[in-house]
């Protein structure tokens, strides 16, 4: 194990750190949630696009970002996916006394979230070099990883989807 997953390993991970964050700000939170109901994306994904344009390693290939969904893919339509479909289903419709392990499956959900992040990060993290860049820059950066991904995704945004990506991306280039 070498020194940055040893990091990641025990919660050292500045990706994690700056999703917390930039999730926590107002706004961001409705938007991911859009981005992922309905279009399908991988909030980690986004958050990750956001993050290596954030931190400047700019404009991903497409190859990287290939190389990203592919990392994750089976991790999140094998653990991720059922885990969250499993909470929303006991959200509706759970029975009576069934709000603690709808609990439960939340914290388990955001553990799968962020091994899935610890993943991307040691997997990923260090592939370009760091660049000096703007928060227009950035902003560019991130929206461009971001239209790279939803075009993999053979995903044509609507207007909303546009506006969630735009408040992702523009809060995503703040210092």
């Amino acid at each position: 194990m070498n020194r940055q997953e040893a990091e990641t390993a025990s919660g050292d991970n500045p990706f994690w750190d700056y999703s917390v964050s930039l999730y926590g700000r107002d706004g961001i939170k409705d938007a991911c949630l859009t981005l992922q109901d309905e279009a399908g994306a991988d909030v980690n994904l986004l958050l990750f696009f956001c993050w290596s344009a954030q931190c400047g390693q700019g404009r991903l290939t497409r190859a990287q970002i290939q190389s990203a969904m592919a990392m994750v893919a089976v991790w999140r339509v094998q653990v991720l996916l059922p885990l969250r479909r499993v909470r929303r289903h006991l959200g509706r419709s759970g029975p009576p006394g069934a709000e603690r392990l709808r609990e439960d499956l939340l914290k388990l959900e955001l553990d799968a979230e962020r091994i899935e992040q610890n993943h991307l990060f040691s997997g990923l993290a260090q592939e370009t070099a760091t660049l000096k860049r703007t928060a227009d820059m950035r902003r560019g950066d991130a929206r461009y990883n971001c239209d790279i991904y939803f075009d993999e995704l053979g995903m044509s945004l609507g207007a909303p989807l546009q506006e969630a990506l735009d408040t992702l991306t523009i809060a995503a280039a703040r210092d």
